[in-house]
């Protein structure tokens, strides 16, 4: 189906899922997404607590989507044509070349394989601009869905970081996974 060559637009990856740049327009059906499952998002997850209004929502958009790093990029993505959640590329690092992928999913989409395959649409572009050499994911480590799809990339477990995070479990490691693009 995609090419991976536009992600300007809406674009189906599959039948069910579809992805389109995330933008200010997502603000209310990211905000009810979030709502729906907070409870489970902010045992992994730093900002969720934070979102609880159409403000806040617009903010976390704003946040990612404003960004002026090389390779930033944000999409909403749909299961069945209901927004399921964000995955994104938080940007070429200029030192390191390294670019962190981020993601949340809402339940209703989990066990369809969503991040696997918005996961490859985001890494075949990411290869083809060229300006980044390895994409991480940070999972915590007791994040095992988190951990199986980074392996599934075919990540490799780098270290262990300490978070300062203050709203999530202080005594869990943050692991580094690094998946090398060349």
């Amino acid at each position: 189906m995609l090419q991976a060559d536009d992600l300007e637009q809406r674009f189906a990856i599959s039948d069910r899922i579809s992805m389109e740049p995330l933008a200010s327009k997502h603000t209310l059906e990211l905000l009810e997404t979030v709502n729906a499952n907070r409870e489970r998002l902010t045992v992994y997850l730093p900002w969720p607590e934070f979102v609880t209004n159409r403000r806040e929502a617009r903010h976390y958009i704003s946040q990612r989507v404003d960004s002026n790093a090389v390779d930033a990029y944000w999409f909403a993505i749909y299961f069945d044509d209901r927004f399921s959640g964000v995955i994104g590329s938080k940007g070429v690092d200029p030192e390191t070349y390294v670019t962190e992928i981020g993601y949340w999913l809402a339940d209703h989409g989990r066990g369809n394989k969503l991040i696997d395959q918005a996961l490859s649409v985001l890494i075949l572009y990411l290869k083809k601009r060229g300006n980044a050499k390895s994409v991480q994911f940070h999972c915590l480590e007791e994040n095992i869905a988190s951990i199986k799809i980074a392996e599934r990339t075919g990540a490799k477990l780098k270290h262990y970081l300490d978070h300062d995070f203050d709203m999530l479990d202080r005594s869990q490691r943050l692991g580094v996974y690094e998946l090398p693009l060349r």
